[in-house]
């Protein structure tokens, strides 16, 4: 979860990210809270989580999981992200 976690972030600070204004995905966006997880030493591991329980954060979860595929495929030098 977590470098897929920062590419969607570097993807949000570089303007690369599309959801074509749709206000669930917008709401949820607004729900993650990014926390660091208590493992100790020199690298930082990120999660997504919610700071209320009505929250929902399912849709942006997903893209991440979904990113984390494509960072697996080697085969693919490049790949665009975007939420429909």
């Amino acid at each position: 979860m977590s470098e897929p976690m920062k590419e969607m972030e570097a993807a949000i600070v570089g303007g690369q990210l599309r959801h074509c204004g749709d206000p669930v995905l917008t709401w949820m966006m607004d729900n993650v809270v990014k926390k660091q997880s208590r493992i100790g030493g020199p690298t930082k591991y990120y999660y997504p989580t919610k700071e209320r329980e009505a929250a929902e954060i399912d849709g942006i979860v997903a893209g991440i999981m979904a990113l984390s595929r494509a960072m697996v495929r080697k085969s693919e030098p490049s790949f665009q992200l975007m939420f429909v």
